[in-house]
C-alpha cells in the first residue's frame, strides 16, 4: 500500500511540474511578444526632427 501511495505522489509531482513548465513557457512567449510590440511601436512612432 505504501508503495502505491509513493507512485501516486510521484505522478502528481510530475503533472504539477509539467503544468508549471508549460505555464512558464507561455509567460515567456507572452513577454517576448509584448517586448516585440513595444519595439515595433517605438520604431513606428519615432520621427527625428530635421532642423
Amino acid at each position: 500500500m505504501a508503495r502505491l501511495r509513493l507512485i501516486v505522489q510521484s505522478e502528481r509531482h510530475k503533472r504539477i511540474g509539467l503544468a508549471l513548465t508549460i505555464w512558464l513557457q507561455m509567460c515567456t512567449i507572452a513577454s517576448w511578444f509584448l517586448v516585440t510590440l513595444g519595439v515595433v511601436h517605438s520604431l513606428h512612432t519615432y520621427r527625428p526632427r530635421i532642423r
